[in-house]
Formats: C-alpha cells, sequence, structure tokens
C-alpha cells in the first residue's frame, strides 16, 4: 500500500482542511478532463491514486485505520525470533536478484540458499536457487556442493568405473 499523505505532499500530523486544500490542487492538476490533465503523461493513474489517497484520509475511520496499520513502525525489540528470519531471508532474497541480474550466479546462488535455509517455507526462494545453478557451468555447480579443489570426474569415467566395480 502507498503512503498516502506523500501521495498529497502533506505530512501525517495535516488537519482535515489542509489535506483537502492538498487535493483540490492537485486534482486540478492532473484530472483528465482538464487541460492540465490532458498534457500530464500518466495523469489518469495518478488521479485515481490522488482520489484513494483522499477518500482513505478524509474519513476519520479509515484514517485511523490507516495510520494503525500501514505507518506503524515495528520496533526491532518487537519482533519475534521468525519474524526477523523471514526478513533476514528476505534481504538475502533482493540481494541474490540483484547478483542474479548481473548474471554472478555463484554468489545469486549463495545468497537465495541463505534465504532457503533461513526461511524454508518459502517455495520462491528454492525456485531461484534452481535458476542460478542451473546457470552455473558444471565444474562450478559441483564445487558449490563438494566444495572447492575436488577433481570433477567426467559422467564418461564415472559409469566406467561403475561398470568395473560391478
Amino acid at each position: 500500500m502507498e503512503n498516502y499523505y506523500k501521495i498529497l505532499g502533506v505530512r501525517p500530523e495535516a488537519r482535515d482542511s489542509d489535506i483537502k486544500k492538498a487535493y483540490r490542487l492537485l486534482a486540478k492538476k492532473y484530472h483528465p478532463d482538464t487541460s492540465g490533465g490532458v498534457n500530464v503523461p500518466g495523469a489518469k493513474e495518478k488521479f485515481k491514486r490522488l482520489n484513494e489517497a483522499y477518500n482513505t484520509l478524509r474519513n476519520k475511520e479509515r484514517r485511523k485505520k490507516y495510520d494503525e496499520y500501514v505507518l506503524k513502525k515495528v520496533s526491532p525489540s518487537s519482533e519475534s525470533d521468525e519474524e526477523r528470519r523471514a526478513r533476514k531471508a528476505f534481504q538475502r532474497y533482493k540481494q541474490g536478484r540483484t547478483h542474479y541480474r548481473d548474471k554472478n550466479y555463484q554468489l545469486a546462488s549463495r545468497e537465495f540458499q541463505t534465504a532457503a535455509n533461513l526461511d524454508s517455507g518459502n517455495a520462491l526462494y528454492c525456485s531461484w536457487l534452481g535458476l542460478s545453478l542451473g546457470n552455473l557451468p558444471r565444474r562450478r555447480l559441483y564445487e558449490e556442493f563438494h566444495g572447492p579443489g575436488k577433481k570433477v570426474m567426467p559422467p564418461s569415467q564415472a559409469r566406467l568405473l561403475q561398470i568395473s566395480a560391478g
């Protein structure tokens, strides 16, 4: 949910009259039927967001609920261990997405692995881990799971060893 105070350009402590004044000024600028709204790109969408913000903030009950649920700041001490782990997992996931976008699949896979370990119930982290591992070359993929410096045996040699041992 967006910050309605920011959309209207007022502070959270603003009076109803200030909110109404800010809304009317912005509505004139972005209304699709006025000449100002026609010339501004994205005016129709901006006007819809203005209306939504104004309708929420002008109603005392809605504004109170909005302030309670949306603007409520959560202090770190009030977070449970599970919430803290989920927040850290999401941060690692975002870092992994950045590495993935930059085509650094090895770092991305480490971040996604950490995110999946922190929040094992989130399948999204495992999906992105699979995508990043799928983009790694075989040698790196093997080293990622078995440690660096291990000799990678080609699959054909491994099959020959299995046949001769069996």
